[in-house]
């Protein structure tokens, strides 16, 4: 006679940053770029979507205090999704292939074109932060300003995971070949 089945370990321990950044820093490039491709690529084309369509709600449901901060989340929103679309695309298409043929030390013009669009990225996303009252899904609004709130803080968790994993690692390990 079998028992129920076992129950799901709550002694489990989330890798810390530092375990994350180890196990990239030893991994093959290859690996890695395949990582950032299937989770922050994919990812990121998944979520900007949800999140304009919530940010959409949220000024509809505005009062008409909040409609301008509102409105330029908005705006800033859709910028953000077409820079990160286009950075994607020059990632997939020219940069990965670049580095996957053995040539990344040779790719510090295109890298260094990455970075500033990353930097450009966590610019916007700190202004989305100011403009969405930093993310406090707690605080009363409306439930889709709530739920706003949250996919915007995912978003920037994981492009700035995304960021870090292609400038602190990905990057300067294909330049030292």
């Amino acid at each position: 006679m079998t028992g129920p089945p076992n129950p799901p370990r709550t002694d489990a321990v989330t890798p810390t940053e530092d375990e994350r950044a180890k196990r990239w820093a030893d991994a093959p490039l290859a690996e890695l770029i395949d990582h950032v491709l299937g989770v922050y690529h994919r990812a990121h084309t998944e979520a900007l979507p949800r999140v304009r369509v919530l940010a959409r709600a949220a000024v509809d449901e505005a009062t008409d205090e909040a409609r301008p901060a509102l409105l330029e989340l908005e705006r800033l929103l859709q910028g953000l999704a077409d820079e990160l679309a286009d950075h994607m695309h020059k990632e997939e298409t020219v940069l990965f292939p670049w580095i996957r043929s053995g040539r990344g030390r040779t790719a510090g013009a295109p890298m260094r074109i990455m970075c500033a669009d990353h930097q450009r990225s966590t610019e916007t996303l700190i202004t989305l932060r100011r403009l969405a009252g930093a993310f406090d899904a707690s605080r009363p609004a409306s439930p889709a300003r709530q739920a706003l709130c949250v996919e915007l803080e995912r978003l920037e968790r994981d492009v700035d995971e995304h960021i870090h994993l292609e400038n602190d690692i990905l990057f300067p390990r294909a330049l030292a070949g």
